[in-house]
């Protein structure tokens, strides 16, 4: 696998990377679970030139357990 594409259910969204993912990880933590709605997060890294998103994409920042700030894109 050389990257990945992938969208949105309606399309509207999409995301591309050049390469394949460095880190791949499950968090289960509560603002994880309650932002996926299921029992863990799935997380993965790439570098940010491989990595494109196109379209509307709205982001919401909370403050995590550690103190940090997190956003979400949806």
């Amino acid at each position: 696998m050389a990257g990945f594409t992938g969208s949105c259910l309606c399309g509207a969204i999409r995301f591309k990377s050049t390469v394949d993912p460095q880190v791949v990880g499950h968090c289960h933590c509560v603002d994880c679970r309650k932002s996926s709605g299921t029992g863990h997060c799935t997380h993965l890294v790439v570098p940010e030139a491989a990595f494109s998103v196109t379209g509307p994409v709205t982001f919401y920042e909370r403050g995590a357990d550690s103190g940090n700030i997190v956003s979400r894109g949806f």
